[in-house]
């Protein structure tokens, strides 16, 4: 199996990136046009893109303020069955380290590659929007 895995460091208050990474309403700011689902083990997220990519997302774990990680149930094939998972690690002084890794690839393919490109861009976003969250509320 394969994985794609980013590092970004965000200097940002940890509790509003995790709502950002594990709440529908945190994930349609930054990745999906639309998200539904309440969090909690074993719980469906609806992951809607467009009206082609309307996706299913199961949350396998998560804990408060630490970490979640989403199994993808309804999604295109080469997805499937693949886990996407964030870990917030505290660093200093506000400054959190996102360990990313979408996990249980099944090859390296042109969708491989393109999906992890779209992660580095989607990341960035979430980077841009915790610390945009951040400043608003250290001044």
């Amino acid at each position: 199996m394969y994985q794609i895995a980013h590092d970004v460091k965000i200097h940002c208050f940890k509790e509003d990136l995790y709502e950002l990474v594990s709440t529908a309403a945190g994930l349609q700011q930054w990745w999906t046009f639309q998200s539904e689902g309440v969090l909690g083990i074993n719980n469906e997220y609806r992951l809607f893109f467009s009206e082609k990519h309307d996706w299913k997302a199961k949350i396998m774990e998560f804990s408060e303020n630490e970490s979640i990680s989403f199994l993808m149930t309804q999604s295109p094939e080469d997805w499937r069955q693949t886990i996407v998972s964030f870990e917030l690690m505290d660093l200093q002084n506000h400054e959190i380290l996102l360990r990313f890794e979408h996990r249980n690839w099944r090859e390296i393919n042109d969708y491989f590659r393109e999906s992890s490109f779209y992660w580095a861009m989607y990341l960035n976003d979430l980077k841009k929007l915790a610390e945009k969250m951040y400043h608003n509320k250290a001044g």
